[in-house]
């Protein structure tokens, strides 16, 4: 379930990223991806850690590019001197957030699933 629920969170935030013409929020949600994809086998902590630090990451990496593109060509834009850099960390870290709180969310509800006494069985609560 919770790889069903990651999936849908970051297709979402990928949707928002296209509808909201953020190249820099998507490259966040692919960088995400990857990490999450990458570290399905190890604990939920260090799970969404790396995948917090892969969505700054990408983030500042893609703010990175478009500056260097427009230092390269001052044509399209003359007055952006990459002072972007804060709006691509908080794009990153909210959807560190936004895709952490999702995944938590789903961990709580595997862990009540889980604890529900069984139907016919005995009640553990006494």
């Amino acid at each position: 379930m919770k790889d069903r629920v990651a999936v849908a969170g970051l297709l979402v935030l990928g949707v928002l990223a296209v509808l909201g013409k953020s190249a820099v929020m998507l490259v966040s949600v692919v960088g995400m991806a990857v990490a999450y994809w990458g570290t399905r086998t190890v604990g939920l902590g260090r799970q969404l850690a790396s995948v917090a630090a892969a969505a700054v990451g990408a983030a500042l990496l893609a703010e990175g590019v478009h500056t260097v593109y427009h230092r390269l060509a001052p044509l399209t834009s003359g007055d952006d001197t990459g002072g972007f850099f804060v709006s691509a960390t908080l794009v990153g870290l909210i959807n560190a957030a936004a895709f952490a709180a999702l995944m938590l969310l789903a961990e709580w509800v595997e862990r009540q699933r889980a604890a529900a006494p069984r139907a016919g069985g005995p009640d553990p609560r006494g």
